[in-house]
Order: C-alpha cells, then structure tokens, then sequence
C-alpha cells in the first residue's frame, strides 16, 4: 500500500498537488540555511564551502508557476528552480 502512495506521489500531477498543500499549510520549502552550489546547480549536503557555494537564506514555492525562489546569503542574485 505505501508503495502505491509513494509511486502515485510520483506522479507530475499529484506531485504538484502535494507541494501545493504542503506550501499552504507549512509556509516552508524546507530548504533554508542549507547549501547551494551555484556551479553545480543543486543542494548540496555536507560539502565543504567553496567560491560557487552560498547559504540559502529563504526558500519559497510558487504554486501558480510550480517553482521554488530560493534567496541566497551574499550571493548577487537568487535561484528560481522550475518543478
């Protein structure tokens, strides 16, 4: 039965659906103070800090536009990743 959920989730449509109440409810994309490498174009975890790295300050989603703004620590401008 989880396994139905989990694969049902997966699903663009419902995946969209659960970001969208999460976002509702929750007000958090679960990403602050967490690292983004700017060259690698990801979240990384553990990494050691380097020049392409900044701190994600605020992360937000965007239910109409299915993308998540992150606003980053020092860096000149922010990342808008679509979903």
């Amino acid at each position: 039965m989880l396994e139905g959920l989990r694969q049902a989730l997966r699903q663009p449509a419902h995946l969209r659906r659960a970001r969208g109440i999460w976002w509702s409810k929750l007000q958090t994309a679960c990403l602050d103070n967490q690292l983004w490498d700017w060259q690698g174009n990801e979240v990384v975890v553990m990494k050691r800090v380097a020049s392409t790295t900044y701190m994600i300050g605020s992360a937000r989603y965007e239910p109409e536009g299915n993308k998540t703004l992150l606003t980053l620590m020092g860096a000149p401008e922010g990342v808008e990743i679509e979903l």
